[in-house]
Formats: structure tokens, sequence, C-alpha cells
């Protein structure tokens, strides 16, 4: 009696040999029974929706990365589809997406708030913090306590980061616009009056 690893050996082996006549007979006879193939495949789709979906279901949380990666590819075949699709789904679920925006931000606190200083001024969230602890909580300029969330100063021409500043100082150096000659021309103004 053949055991089982060998009949498998052999059966690839046969594979192997014959790969390319294989092949090509498996095309040649799906192009001759396309439209049948197409329409049982359709209705088992029909017959057998929910188990088919529930199996999806299954690999994806088993595989999320293959799951991703299936998914960029689709978006990426029908770009015009996919485009389409988002724009009828937004539009008939605004307010049910901006209450799922606002849930996920009031979760996500740290996440929405290490993005916007990622985006805005290149720096992290322990950036940040630590700047906040270097200053001992106290604003860079007036070196009040800061009761609300401080403001990154920055330099607007070289995007350099100075440090930390409540909204009031940080307003002042803005509506002065980091000019220096106009910082000493408001200090002289001060000392006059």
């Amino acid at each position: 009696m053949i055991d089982k690893a060998t009949k498998s050996a052999k059966r690839r082996e046969k594979y192997l040999a014959n790969k390319d006549k294989i092949s090509k007979a498996q095309k040649d006879y799906y192009l001759r029974k396309k439209e049948g193939i197409k329409e049982d495949r359709k209705k088992y789709y029909e017959e057998n929706k929910d188990k088919i979906k529930e199996r999806q279901k299954k690999y994806g949380a088993g595989h999320p990365e293959v799951l991703k990666r299936i998914k960029k590819s689709y978006k990426l075949r029908n770009k015009d589809k996919t485009k389409e699709y988002n724009k009828i789904y937004i539009s008939e679920h605004k307010e049910q997406r901006r209450e799922n925006k606002k849930i996920w931000v009031s979760k996500n606190k740290d996440k929405v708030k290490n993005q916007k200083l990622k985006m805005k001024y290149n720096i992290t969230l322990e950036d940040f913090n630590r700047m906040l602890e270097e200053q001992n909580s106290c604003c860079g300029i007036c070196g009040e306590k800061f009761l609300d969330i401080p403001c990154v100063d920055h330099d607007h021409m070289t995007e350099k980061i100075r440090g930390l500043l409540c909204r009031k100082c940080n307003s002042g150096m803005g509506g002065l616009k980091d000019d220096p000659i106009l910082l000493f021309r408001a200090l002289e103004w001060i000392k006059r009056a």
C-alpha cells in the first residue's frame, strides 16, 4: 500500500512536469465555460451569502494585515467607484460621522494632540511635555502658570520652536510679527508712557 506522502509527492511531480499543459487546459476550459462559471459563482454566492461573509469575517479577524492589503488593492483598482461610494456615504451619514468623530476624539485625546503637534510643529507629545516640565508649567515670557493649553511659540521664518507661551503672550508676539524692531518699539512706547 502506498502512503499519503508518496502519493502526494508523485502528484506534485506529475503536476510540475505538466504545469504548462495543465495551465493552458485550465485557461481554455475557463474561456469556453466563462459565462456558466460566472453564473454558478453568482448563484452560489446568493445562496450562501451569510456563510461566506461569516467565513470572511473570521478570516479577516485572524489575518488583519492580509485584509488591509486586500482593501488597499481594491481601492487602488476601483478609485472612481470608491470615491463615488464615499461621497454618497458621507452625504447620507453626516450626523453619524460627526458623532463618531466626537466619540473617537474624546477617547483618543493624546493621539489627536500628538497628530496636531506633529503636523503643525513637527514635534511629538513627549517633546511638548518635556518643554512644559522644563518651564515648570509656566509661560516663557510672563512666567505665569498655564491655566489653559499652552501655545507652541516658533519662528515663522525658520519654523524653529522657541518654547511654550500663554495665549496672551503668544498673541502679542504674533501681533508684532516676531519682528525684533517692532518689539523694541513697543518696549520704548511702554517706557515713554
